[in-house]
């Protein structure tokens, strides 16, 4: 079978794990480019021709159709499965909701994920207020998704959709990073759901064994400077 497209970007990054995933569990092939240099091959002139914002990753398609935002590529490749795949709903209803829980993750909860780590990793400037309130949103929505997840396998139906797969993505480095054993005694239906999707074979395959935080990630001594 010819590669579908070619999910351009750094290889293994949260953001393209959505499409591969999505891509093992349908079938399809995707090309990927694992010698990528984020901040430089998306800072080219060749690049930004194609794609002014500089954003990754992006898929361009054997077809020549290309898409960015990596939740938006994933839905695509489910979309190309066909009718016999259940990712993308059975009914209006499903569909919706899958929507209501991908915009909830990107738009709520992943810029709380990033304005509460990013300071800490070096890659934003550290300012204490800012990160306090980043924090306290992450924690809201982390205690969200609990409560959502109560009496829940799956985030939408009885069966894995790609809300599963942008949510369990986008949760990724809490997890890896930030939410200790005791934070995941206060979350336990999340931590359950957590590690019941990613014991799913296709996340097995992208992701390998999730490693569980064991100690929050600190600021440096010298940035707290």
């Amino acid at each position: 079978m010819a590669p579908l497209g070619t999910l351009i970007g750094p290889m293994p990054n949260p953001r393209n794990f959505k499409a591969r995933i999505v891509a093992v569990i349908t079938g399809l092939e995707l090309g990927t480019t694992p010698d990528f240099q984020m901040g430089v091959d998306n800072k080219t002139p060749e690049y930004l021709a194609k794609y002014p914002a500089g954003k990754v990753p992006v898929f361009e398609g054997a077809d020549g159709f290309s898409v960015s935002d990596s939740s938006a590529i994933a839905y695509y490749i489910a979309a190309k499965a066909g009718s016999e795949s259940t990712l993308l709903g059975q009914t209006a209803e499903e569909t919706a909701e899958i929507l209501q829980f991908i915009l909830f993750a990107e738009a709520d909860f992943v810029p709380a994920l990033i304005g509460t780590l990013a300071p800490l990793m070096g890659h934003a400037k550290f300012f204490k207020p800012a990160h306090q309130q980043a924090e306290e949103q992450f924690f809201r929505f982390i205690d969200v998704l609990n409560t959502q997840l109560i009496n829940r396998t799956f985030v939408v139906g009885e069966r894995l959709t790609i809300a599963d797969v942008v949510v369990a993505c986008d949760l990724l480095y809490s997890f890896q990073l930030y939410l200790t054993s005791e934070d995941r005694d206060k979350y336990p239906d999340l931590t359950r759901y957590f590690t019941t999707i990613t014991a799913e074979p296709a996340f097995k395959a992208v992701l390998g064994d999730v490693v569980y935080c064991e100690k929050r990630i600190e600021l440096a001594a010298s940035a707290k400077k």
